[in-house]
């Protein structure tokens, strides 16, 4: 009950800050000056998603079984932390505004995935099996996105974001289950936000590889380890 009254608060937050942002400060989700006005917002989730996090880790944690694995996530994170790094050499100019994407991308990291893989993801594998507790994360991960409306996003646009964030939140689901640690999952999401959000790859026809083939490469990946757990019963104690 209290982590679903947790995320309630957050999509609250979310949907106010995005409708705050685009009606009175005059910044919709797609101007340039929106991560910077919407950063208060995205920092004060970032925070209550870790102390609500750090407060209930017992109860929210996964157990480790000592099998590190790491081979599924890393056939996909590493070449998209490269695609990070490429975008930021691309992009680098020396001014506030290039670290102040690079904040914004690990705040959203920090906040969507402590909310979504560790607190709901956490708490759902309480009392789901493996692959059910995935996929209402991901669903519930889906919607969120479902508030950039608010923000002055076209429908269909934000049609395509909440199949493209459901497919991310299948994918990032697997690897906290696969690797039981949040970090990993945090980490890509900081990584392909970044990706997105710095402007590195605009306009070019890498781009839209990048977009397509991460997806395909999410959707193979979480396919592969959803069937490794469908015969797992509740993986904590």
């Amino acid at each position: 009950m209290k982590n679903r009254i947790f995320l309630c608060l957050y999509m609250i937050i979310m949907g106010a800050g995005l409708a705050f942002t685009n009606y009175c400060l005059n910044t919709p989700y797609t101007s340039e000056e929106f991560g910077r006005k919407f950063m208060p917002v995205t920092a004060t989730l970032a925070i209550i998603t870790l102390v609500y996090g750090s407060r209930r880790r017992n109860d929210l944690k996964i157990i480790n079984d000592n099998r590190k694995r790491y081979l599924w996530y890393l056939i996909l994170f590493v070449p998209v932390a490269r695609l990070a790094m490429y975008s930021a050499v691309r992009s680098f100019d020396g001014t506030g505004a290039f670290f102040l994407v690079i904040l914004d991308s690990l705040l959203v990291g920090i906040g969507e995935e402590g909310m979504f893989r560790g607190i709901l993801l956490g708490g759902l594998l309480r009392k789901k099996r493996p692959v059910i507790a995935i996929l209402i994360s991901a669903v519930l991960f889906s919607c969120l996105h479902f508030l950039n409306f608010l923000g002055g996003v076209g429908a269909s646009d934000v049609i395509n974001q909440m199949l493209s964030t459901f497919i991310l939140g299948m994918f990032l689901g697997c690897t906290y289950l696969y690797t039981k640690n949040i970090v990993f999952p945090v980490l890509y999401h900081f990584a392909w936000d970044y990706i997105m959000l710095s402007g590195g790859l605009a306009g070019s026809s890498l781009m839209v590889i990048t977009i397509v083939g991460v997806g395909v490469m999410e959707a193979l990946i979480a396919a592969i380890l959803l069937l490794g757990f469908r015969k797992m019963s509740v993986p904590q104690s």
